[in-house]
């Protein structure tokens, strides 16, 4: 579940969360991305919309269960449900005719906003993988390297002095001598070759990091202790990646991202903005009490 601010709810327009981002549970195994959750004001009547990200560049659908839930001012939740296939040539799904645009301006909006919540369950995914940004496996690739990761079935050549930079601590976990001339064949374990394919993608620059693979590569990041993959799994959430606030948190936790929590908390511009960030779940202290404080700050200024 995902909770949202909708931002600019007045009587003369629609309102909608442009770029803000859904990710599901990570027990999935693939992961949909919404790019936007769209409030909208059609006649006197409130509808709410939906909308994957996923474009029509491959074959791909979704069966879904969705639930779209607004707090009112004193509490209170209005919902609505619903299940709907997403796929490369419909990308959005919602209700109409929610409430009246007045009810929700009324029970719904303070200081012309309002939380929205998102819950989805998947009951069926299919989906083509996404191309890789470099070959790790062929021919050339075996040719110019002297090291062989192999992870499951899949063979990845790669290059010492390209790695030793970053993955020099788990080289000698490997039992690698960066000095000594040769081909070097490990085995790798409990890693699954398209989330290692990512990883080393990321280790030799390509501009692989999307929404979908990020915590991917995170996880291994923080397998191999590989600190410039973090740092770039950093930047990616800072200035690419449009997920909310809450789902950040929970990965920096996850993942001891400080530098990104700094960011998040430099970033609010609201009261609702930080009870939107606010996860029950949440259990890092830290954290807890900096949401806190900051929502206190909002809340003085107001007064």
């Amino acid at each position: 579940m995902a909770k949202y601010n909708i931002d600019g709810c007045t009587d003369a327009n629609f309102s909608h969360v442009k770029y803000q981002k859904l990710l599901l549970p990570r027990e999935r195994t693939i992961h949909v991305i919404f790019k936007q959750l769209l409030l909208k004001k059609e006649k006197d009547n409130c509808s709410v919309v939906l909308v994957c990200e996923r474009g029509a560049t491959n074959d791909w659908s979704i069966d879904l269960e969705w639930k779209i839930s607004l707090q009112s001012t004193e509490g209170k939740t209005h919902s609505v449900s619903g299940r709907s296939e997403y796929n490369q040539h419909c990308l959005s799904h919602g209700a109409k005719n929610v409430m009246t645009w007045s009810e929700l301006l009324s029970g719904f909006v303070v200081k012309k906003r309002v939380i929205v919540e998102a819950e989805i369950l998947i009951h069926r995914m299919e989906e083509v993988e996404q191309p890789k940004k470099r070959i790790f496996g062929d021919e050339w690739a075996k040719k110019h390297s002297d090291v062989t990761l192999i992870v499951k079935d899949e063979k990845f050549f790669v290059e010492k002095q390209n790695l030793s930079s970053q993955l020099s601590y788990s080289f000698s976990l490997f039992d690698i001598d960066l000095e000594k001339p040769g081909m070097a064949e490990v085995e790798l374990y409990d890693v699954e070759p398209r989330h290692f394919q990512r990883f080393l993608e990321v280790v030799y620059h390509e501009p692989t990091l999307t929404e979908e693979t990020v915590e991917d590569v995170l996880q291994l990041a923080k397998k191999y202790r590989a600190a410039d993959v973090t740092l770039a799994c950093e930047k990616f959430l800072k200035f690419k990646s449009r997920v909310s606030r809450k789902i950040k948190l929970q990965l920096v936790v996850t993942y001891n991202l400080n530098s990104l929590k700094d960011w998040i908390f430099e970033s609010f511009e609201s009261e609702a903005a930080v009870r939107a960030a606010m996860d029950p779940k949440m259990e890092d202290l830290d954290i807890l009490k900096r949401l806190l404080d900051v929502s206190l700050k909002f809340h003085s200024d107001n007064y």
